[in-house]
């Protein structure tokens, strides 16, 4: 039983007073009002200074602060170490506060803080002061009074929508941070009270924080895993704040102080085993890790100082162990823009500051941690904003501000009208603070961070600028074993050459340009986009979008704006952690860009970047054989705005964008070919891709070039320059009828400009034949049959001698294999799922989430609809209750009904309708399900693939009462570093030996296809150069398609047999013979053995579910955007 200090209902003002003033002289009229109003209340002695003695002790003198953080000595320590929240912002000019502060110098003594954000309201203080001590006399009750100021709607309004209901919970389970949803929440509403000193807003906060340590700790009963490290403070500190206010009871005190330290005590706290391992190592640390850990050192520090709990200590000295590594590396472990600065970063000068480290804000690591916040960020966000506020705040230095005051893309919270700046009746600092304060309650608790200053952006980190990579995420990310799982990276470029980000800035206007180049793959929440472009704005708009991570695709090298290359239709099976830097810097007024990235064993990646002062940008993409074969180098270009092709032939391909009034104009040379898809979550757009595409025989040292042209203009009016081609060398001509040429020479090293050309290194030969690989013209290929039906295809299911036809109108078509249609079931919505009965029955799942089970002549036997049910983690769904997969098992004789939703979830079902149970898939739609006789007593079991969105690829395995029991996996798709995705799922006797093999196709970087056995254990793997589309088994081979267009044939063992190469992405496939393979293309080409022919069925460009083989038959294709289906054979 823990004895905590007893609850503070007073505050006596001693003989003696230390007024601590600030050394602005609008202070001092206002202290020499308090002073006197101390004197006339009984005070003997009465010093105006402006430094705290912090060895003060209990009993001897009161110290009394004026001002706020960035004027005051001790109030800025207080906010340093989380105890005050005064500053600019709160509680803002016109406003002020006087609260009392238990134990807040070092000596252990209670002081009062006269709380204002401008000198001018330092009067008012001072009167409201004058009038308590007049009422009280020197023995006051434990004070807490606040007078709002100028940002008092950012409070007040705020209650509203936290709290919409007062009788109701805030806990409303759904979002996708699992318990520190409602850990934030909770903070927000405890600091509104003590921001405004609302009363039952008070109450309010410390009935939710009794409530979450009951439901969310102590009884838990919720599916999710527990998720409470890292966000104590976000409880603690509003409760440190208002603990000993007269609101709130001592019993109510003493009972969140028991459950507080229960769970600081826990393995959610100072217990946590991920924390005490990291300390263990010299390392760069996580974000999970440096929140825990500033958890443990603030709530240490609290126990320890407020309630003498020795057990503070230490865990204030494991914290030290933890972030003494990170205080020494600009750079954590997180590679991603959120977790890095406004996480990892943020936690770690937030833990300086408390700490008392401030020599850290002086380091190398620090500066260029904040440098590379503002190289790796454009000048139409705010950066990780209060990660910048906090930089300058503390070091003075206001370039750190240079983004803060601009425009954000897409920052929640934000009205349109606080956007409009000066103009439209807002201020600079009024936008500042309203974006600023909307940000709060994540890894900042409270505390804005808001000064007077205004930010100038930094003339040295314009033009061409480089971010270096830390020199310990070097020394250590490979030995991070969740980091750098096997046989997956490698450190192929010496320290020296390395780079994290190169930026291009013209200025730091919104309408300036603004380019960037990332140099690392992998890390923590990250993609692997070494070498690839990831942010492009000018004329104030964003024009390149980039993967949400495992959101719409996974973070593939194959997703980013970069380049992926294939030999022989396989990757490289492994990756380069880094790119090479080789130069990087503007020569004669254009900006040069010289990198590299090694595909391991097969290629080397050459990009070349010209930035030129006429305003456009030329990208030469360089891919140099290191072995011979059969070479596919491929481009993508994620684009924002409405985008539309442009050019017939690939040499005049390209694509035009359009946002507002300004377009961005992308030409292309060297490319076989081009095409656009649309990249979708759900029904939403979010970007359109831009494919480029260019295959050639190569022997070692010979390359493939492609050139990429970026101009940006206003939308009307302005000549867009045009790219040309002669060999290696390309004229950029058109703007004022100039024309610069780009020749590659292999007999340079580095770039060299001239006023009219620029000569760039040429790293591979020419090839000395033109051995590109063609298809030739599409040939005419008719179908075997066609059918009308009443919508687009949605899904297709082959049986022996019908097939099955769902439609997006809701209709289920029976057809035999002639082509007629021989019966026709009206499901009522999108069918999404068929399964069929060996008595044939059959079942079918709509995107509503509604199974229908039919009898064999039709007739409907019964429906049970699935409904949503909130749940945390919800942005691993898709939203709905869409089924996407249906299967029998047998369960001991009784047949259950598995359903695969789009809930993140799957389901048991009895025969006659009856949901038996509902079981959670971590983390994604269950998209692929496979029953098959696993384990050493070959019992029946339910496998299950989760994809769009997913994190990982494993297959998960329930039993039939829909308990988990394992994953078949490998360490590089279960990792956090990696998005994967499961694309196929296929249980058949693969080498006919009586015992099942599961066969698993996966979206993910290297071997995306994998055998297990039926005891779990890997029976072989191969890598297939990109995305499994599909796979299928016939004539004892194995079959795949994959997104890279690429058929692979493999033997039951294994060994690769024989590769095919097209064009575009497969769809799907169907080997009607030993020597005779049908494939279909996204752009509804059919290829046959190795000829391209036409079609009369339409793109497909992203449903699979919509093609199948049909054995002995051929392959059936619905059209996902026409009435029809088709039999190719």
């Amino acid at each position: 039983m823990s004895h905590f200090s007893r609850k503070k209902h007073g505050f006596d003002i001693h003989d003696k007073v230390d007024l601590i003033i600030p050394t602005d002289r609008v202070y001092a009229p206002a202290a020499a009002r308090i002073a006197a109003a101390l004197e006339r209340a009984g005070c003997r002695q009465v010093r105006t200074i402006t430094r705290c003695d912090h060895e003060l002790e209990p009993g001897s003198t009161t110290p009394i602060a004026l001002g706020n953080a960035i004027n005051n000595d001790l109030i800025r320590d207080l906010y340093f170490t989380a105890r005050d929240v005064t500053d600019r912002a709160w509680p803002g000019p016109g406003g002020w506060a006087i609260r009392s502060v238990a134990k807040a110098t070092t000596a252990g003594a209670d002081a009062l803080l006269l709380s204002v954000s401008d000198g001018t309201d330092a009067g008012s203080v001072a009167t409201a002061f004058g009038q308590v001590l007049e009422s009280h006399g020197r023995r006051l009750s434990w004070m807490h009074q606040v007078k709002p100021g100028r940002w008092q709607g950012d409070y007040l309004d705020r209650i509203k929508d936290l709290l919409p209901d007062p009788e109701t919970s805030i806990d409303q389970i759904g979002g996708g941070s699992g318990d520190w949803d409602y850990m934030i929440a909770i903070g927000k509403v405890g600091m509104l009270a003590m921001k405004t000193d609302n009363e039952s807003l008070i109450l309010r906060f410390v009935n939710e924080v009794l409530r979450f340590l009951r439901v969310r700790f102590c009884e838990r009963e919720l599916e999710d895993p527990i998720q409470i490290h890292g966000f104590l403070r976000n409880l603690l500190r509003p409760f440190a704040l208002l603990e000993h206010h007269p609101a709130l009871s001592d019993s109510l005190r003493q009972k969140v102080l028991r459950g507080l330290l229960e769970v600081y005590r826990s393995t959610e706290g100072a217990a946590n085993p991920g924390l005490i391992e990291d300390s263990l190592h010299s390392r760069v640390r996580q974000n999970h890790g440096t929140r825990t850990a500033l958890d443990i050192y603030d709530g240490g520090l609290y126990f320890s100082r407020q309630h003498g709990l020795d057990e503070g200590r230490e865990w204030m000295r494991l914290a030290d162990r933890f972030f003494e590594p990170q205080l020494e590396s600009s750079k954590p472990v997180c590679d991603s823009w959120v977790h890095q600065w406004a996480g990892s970063l943020y936690n770690t000068a937030d833990y300086a500051l408390m700490a008392g480290r401030s020599d850290y804000f002086e380091s190398r690591h620090f500066r260029e941690a904040a440098d590379r916040a503002l190289i790796a960020h454009t000048n139409l966000e705010s950066g990780p904003m209060l990660y910048l506020l906090l930089a300058a705040f503390v070091t003075g230095n206001d370039e750190y501000l240079a983004l803060c005051h601009g425009k954000a893309m897409s920052l929640p919270g934000i009205s349109p009208e606080l956007e409009a700046g000066p103009d439209g009746g807002t201020s600079i600092e009024d936008r500042t603070v309203h974006k600023a304060l909307a940000q709060l309650g994540g890894d900042e608790f409270g505390r804005p961070w808001i000064s007077r200053s205004t930010g100038r952006g930094p003339t040295r980190l314009t033009g061409v600028c480089t971010a270096p990579v830390a020199r310990l995420f070097f020394d250590s990310i490979e030995s991070y074993a969740p980091y750098a799982p096997p046989g997956i990276y490698r450190r192929n470029v010496p320290f020296k050459s390395t780079f994290d980000k190169i930026s291009y800035r013209l200025g730091w206007r919104e309408q300036d340009t603004y380019l960037l180049l990332d140099g690392i793959s992998g890390g923590s929440h990250s993609y692997q986009d070494a070498n690839c472009l990831v942010r492009l704005t000018s004329h104030g708009q964003s024009w390149l979008g980039g993967p949400l991570f495992g959101q719409w695709t996974t973070g593939t090298l194959r997703e980013q704006n970069g380049i992926s290359i294939c030999r022989n239709g396989e990757g490289a099976g492994c990756e380069s952690r880094y790119a090479r830097l080789l130069q990087a810097e503007t020569v004669s007024g254009v900006g040069i860009v010289c990198t590299s990235l090694d595909f391991p064993g097969i290629a080397r990646w050459y990009r070349q970047i010209v930035i030129h002062p006429q305003g456009w940008i030329l990208v030469v993409d360089e891919g140099v054989a290191l072995k011979t074969g059969e070479f596919s180098l491929q481009a993508q270009w994620n684009l924002l705005g409405e985008v539309t092709k442009i050019g017939d032939r690939p040499e005049d391909q390209g694509v035009v964008s359009v946002q507002g009034d300004a377009r961005l104009i992308l030409r292309q040379a060297g490319c076989d070919n081009g095409w656009l898809a649309p990249i979708r979550i759900g029904d939403q757009k979010v970007c359109s891709r831009w494919h480029q595409r260019s295959s050639q025989s190569l022997k070692a040292g010979e390359s493939i070039v492609i050139a990429t042209l970026l101009h940006v203009s206003p939308a009307t009016g302005e000549e867009a320059p045009t790219l040309g081609q002669s060999g290696r060398r390309f004229l950029v001509k058109g703007l004022k009828h100039s024309a610069v040429s780009i020749q590659l020479d292999r007999g340079v090293d580095q770039a060299r400009v001239a006023r009219s050309s620029v000569v760039l290194m040429a790293a591979g030969r020419s090839p000395e034949t033109d051995r590109r690989i063609h298809l030739g013209k599409p040939q005419r290929f008719d179908p075997a049959w066609m059918c009308r039906l009443d919508s687009a295809v949605s899904t297709v299911k082959t049986c022996d001698q019908f097939c099955l036809v769902g439609t997006k109108a809701g209709s289920l078509f029976r057809i035999n294999s002639q082509g007629s249609i021989e019966n026709r079931i009206t499901v009522g919505q999108d069918v999404s799922a068929i399964f069929t009965e060996e008595g044939g029955g059959l079942l079918t799942g709509s995107v509503d989430g509604t199974l229908c089970r039919f009898d064999p002549q039709g007739a409907h036997m019964w429906s049970h609809k699935i409904e949503w049910q909130p749940m945390n983690w919800d942005n691993w769904t898709r939203g709905n209750c869409a089924i996407l997969e249906i299967a029998f098992v047998d369960c001991d004789g009784e047949r259950r009904i598995i359903v695969g939703c789009a809930d993140r979830h799957i389901y048991g079902f009895s025969t006659d309708g009856r949901q038996l149970w509902r079981s959670p898939c971590k983390w994604g739609p269950a998209a692929h399900i496979a029953i098959a006789a696993i384990g050493p007593h070959q019992e029946n079991r339910i496998l299950v693939g989760m994809a769009r969105p997913a994190i990982h690829a494993w297959s998960r395995v329930y039993d039939t009462d829909g308990n988990y029991l394992r994953a078949l996996q490998r360490p590089d798709i279960v990792s956090w570093s990696i998005p994967s995705w499961t694309t196929a799922l296929v249980v058949i006797d693969l080498d006919d030996d009586g015992r099942q093999e599961i066969i698993v196709g996966m979206n993910t970087n290297h071997r995306q296809i994998v055998v297990y056995r039926a005891d779990g254990e890997t029976l072989w793997e191969a890598d297939v150069g990109s995305s499994v589309a599909c796979i299928e088994h016939a004539h004892g081979r194995l079959y795949t398609g994959t997104e890279g267009g690429w058929i692979h044939e493999f033997d039951p063992d294994g060994r690769r047999q024989m590769t095919h190469a097209l064009h575009r992405p497969i769809r799907g496939l169907s080997p009607v013979s030993p020597d005779r393979i049908i494939a279909l293309q996204d752009d509804g080409h059919i290829w046959v053995n190795g000829q391209l022919t036409s079609s009369g069925i339409g793109p497909i460009i992203e449903s699979t579910r919509s093609t199948a083989h049909w054995p002995e038959h051929g392959l059936l294709v619905g059209s996902d955007d026409v009435s029809r289906v088709a039999l190719y054979c």
